[in-house]
């Protein structure tokens, strides 16, 4: 029997039931996507959330234009680039969580 794994991925992947980690745990993600975690594991939550900061900015300079179709535009790629990061963001925060 596998266990799902409830990511971001486009397609789930799937961890068998009988992978264990090095603390003898059962493993309830992938390999890929705990490499994925790890991969952001050494860099700075700055660097993580640059595309989330940068839509931000984005988005209350939309907001701060007014109505129009430039400040419209503003505000939906700025929302974009921010669900955009998200996976990162909360790799990074699952991971840095396990870690201490």
């Amino acid at each position: 029997m596998s266990m799902i794994d409830h990511t971001l991925d486009p397609l789930p992947r799937r961890s068998t039931g009988t992978d264990h980690d090095v603390r003898g745990g059962q493993i309830w993600f992938s390999r890929d996507t705990i490499n994925k975690a790890r991969s952001h594991a050494d860099e700075s939550w700055l660097q993580v959330s640059r595309t989330a900061q940068v839509g931000t900015g984005m988005a209350l300079l939309g907001l701060a234009l007014g109505s129009g179709n430039l400040g419209s535009l503003l505000i939906l790629a700025g929302l974009v680039a921010i669900l955009s990061n998200m996976p990162a963001l909360i790799l990074k925060a699952t991971y840095a969580s396990k870690a201490d």
